[in-house]
C-alpha cells in the first residue's frame, strides 16, 4: 500500500485460485532399445519390436475413412513413432555394444485399454515404459480456466476489503505521546477502482509421471502383444490447474 498523491492510495493485491480436475487424457511414452555388438542387429531387432508396438496402437486408433483423424470412439487419439538413433552403450565399453532406441507416443482417452498395454508392454522385451502425462481436454482446461481466473479476482478482492476495512496503525510523534503508546486509526476511502490488473497464472502443462526408475522392464521371454496379467492399476494423478493474479487499485 502506498500514497501517491494528496488524498490518493494505492494498494497492491495479489489473488489466487486452484483446483484439482480428474484427468481425461493420457499420453504414454514408450522407448524401444536394443543393444548389441553389431549395429545392424541391434538396429533391426529394435525395428522389428518397434513396428510390434506400432500396429498395437494402431489397432487402438481406427480412423475416419479417408482422413487422418481418430473415431469418436477410438481408445487412442494419436500416436507417433520417432526416428531411430543409434550409438555406443558407452564409449569406452570394451565390449563395443551399440545401443538402438525408438521413442514412441500415444495419447489414450479409454483408460482401460491403457492400463492393458501397459501391463502388456511391461513384460515385452526390449520395451520401457518411460512415463504417463495426465492431461485434460482443451474444452474443460479452457472452461476451467476461465472460472479460476474470475475466482483469482475475486480472492484480491476479497483481500482488497479486508484492507479497507482494517486499522491501519499510525506511528505517533515522540513529541506529541508516549513512544510507548500508538494511535490506531481506519483506512477510509470514498471510492476504489482498479488501475492495474497483472496475469500470473503459470502455463499448463499437465501431470507428468515417470516410470523411468523402476524395473528396467526389458524382460526376455515373451513377445510384444503375447497375452500378459490383466493390466495395471494406474491410478492416475489429478490435474492441477491454477489461476493467479496482482491488482492495483488506487482510493481516496
Amino acid at each position: 500500500m502506498s500514497a501517491i498523491a494528496s488524498g490518493s492510495t494505492r494498494l497492491h493485491v495479489s489473488g489466487r485460485s486452484e483446483v484439482f480436475v480428474p484427468p481425461e487424457r493420457a499420453t504414454l511414452h514408450i522407448s524401444v532399445q536394443t543393444e548389441h555388438r553389431d549395429k545392424e542387429q541391434a538396429s533391426l531387432t529394435a525395428r522389428q519390436t518397434a513396428n510390434q508396438v506400432a500396429q498395437m496402437l494402431r489397432e487402438l486408433n481406427p480412423l475416419v475413412a479417408g482422413t487422418k483423424t481418430a473415431t469418436e470412439a477410438a481408445p487412442v487419439t494419436w500416436w507417433t513413432m520417432d526416428t531411430m538413433s543409434l550409438g555406443y552403450k558407452r564409449y569406452d565399453d570394451p565390449q563395443g555394444l551399440k545401443q538402438c532406441t525408438i521413442n514412441l507416443r500415444a495419447k489414450f482417452r479409454a483408460f482401460d485399454k491403457l492400463s492393458d498395454i501397459v501391463g502388456t508392454l511391461s513384460a515385452a522385451p526390449h520395451v520401457r515404459i518411460a512415463s504417463i502425462t495426465w492431461a485434460l481436454t482443451d474444452a474443460t482446461r479452457l472452461s476451467r480456466q476461465s472460472e479460476l481466473r474470475r475466482a483469482a479476482v475475486a480472492d484480491a478482492k476479497e483481500k482488497l476489503q479486508d484492507y479497507v476495512s482494517c486499522a491501519v496503525p499510525v506511528r505517533p510523534s515522540v513529541a506529541s505521546v508516549d513512544a510507548r503508546r500508538q494511535q490506531v486509526s481506519t483506512l477510509e476511502l470514498q471510492s476504489v477502482r482498479c488501475v492495474e490488473l497483472h496475469d500470473c497464472s503459470s502455463d499448463y502443462r499437465g501431470m507428468q509421471r515417470s516410470y523411468a526408475a523402476a524395473a528396467p522392464m526389458m524382460l526376455r521371454g515373451a513377445a510384444v502383444g503375447a497375452p500378459q496379467d490383466p493390466g495395471i492399476d494406474l491410478n492416475p494423478d489429478d490435474v492441477r490447474l491454477e489461476g493467479a493474479v496482482n491488482m492495483v487499485f488506487e482510493g481516496q
